[in-house]
């Protein structure tokens, strides 16, 4: 059977850290100055290149570790902004992207914060610490929500 297998393209992408001093410019410039310079920009830009090129398109998508800086629920919009339009612009289903986070996408402050409100209920934090997880959580079941994953 050998030559009948279908070529997979993988883009991996990691460490975009979206948040305050995102290297690629924020989301939240006014039109047309946040598109110039942003990741989704020069992503597409690059994957448009690909394509012309080398017949090149990602069938799917990992997005691995620090998709955010702080783990807050903003950045996480930015994120959740980010993907929808490189999905929409692959053409790809959510499904064919992997979302694995990484110690950037907890919320420490939550996770603080659920600390100190169980010691003053007088109870025992109990592991993962769920809090931690919620706006990660939020973009997760965001992105999802259309499909089976859901």
């Amino acid at each position: 059977m050998k030559g009948t297998m279908k070529q997979l393209t993988i883009l991996h992408l990691s460490d975009l850290q979206f948040g305050k001093h995102h290297l690629f410019g924020s989301l939240e410039l006014p039109e047309p100055e946040q598109r110039f310079d942003t990741l989704i920009k020069r992503l597409t830009d690059d994957l448009r290149q690909l394509q012309k090129d080398n017949g090149l398109s990602p069938d799917l998508i990992v997005v691995t570790g620090d998709l955010a800086e702080w783990g807050m629920g903003s950045e996480f919009v930015e994120v959740s902004t980010f993907l929808k339009e490189l999905v929409g612009f692959l053409k790809l289903d959510p499904v064919h992207v992997a979302i694995i986070p990484g110690n950037h996408d907890i919320n420490r402050k939550k996770c603080q914060a659920y600390f100190l409100n169980c010691e003053g209920d007088g109870k025992t934090p109990v592991a993962p610490y769920w809090p931690k997880w919620v706006c990660f959580e939020k973009l997760f079941y965001d992105f999802y929500k259309d499909t089976h994953f859901a």
